[in-house]
């Protein structure tokens, strides 16, 4: 998928400050993590509000269909063997990290309990 950026990103790499233009477009990684943050969690919740199980498999099935995301959480978790091969698999061990890692409730967590106790 080939997604062009408007007339602004072709002359500017960050805000404020031009740069020499260059036909830029988005990557598979910036689509995903679009994908990943916005478009799925959208569908999930409108099937949720809607009571359309359709919407909520649909959302749950693309984020099996789309590669994990590759950032140093998932690279940490990788380190203790947990892999993560689709996104539905990154977006579980982040949401972990942010309820247990990042609130020290390694006790209440099934991973922190038996990392603990090897």
């Amino acid at each position: 998928m080939n997604i062009n950026v408007s007339d602004y990103w072709e002359t500017h790499y960050v805000f404020d400050k031009s740069s020499k233009r260059k036909m830029k477009h988005l990557g598979d990684a910036a689509i995903h993590s679009i994908l990943i943050n916005t478009i799925i969690p959208f569908l999930f919740v409108y099937g949720k509000q809607k009571n359309e199980e359709k919407y909520i498999e649909k959302a749950l099935n693309f984020l099996e269909d789309i590669a994990g995301e590759s950032n140093s959480i998932i690279t940490k978790w990788e380190s203790l063997n947990m892999s993560a091969k689709s996104s539905y698999s990154t977006q579980a061990l982040l949401q972990l990290k942010n309820e247990y890692c990042n609130h020290k409730k390694c006790l209440s967590c099934s991973i922190g309990n038996y990392l603990l106790k090897k």
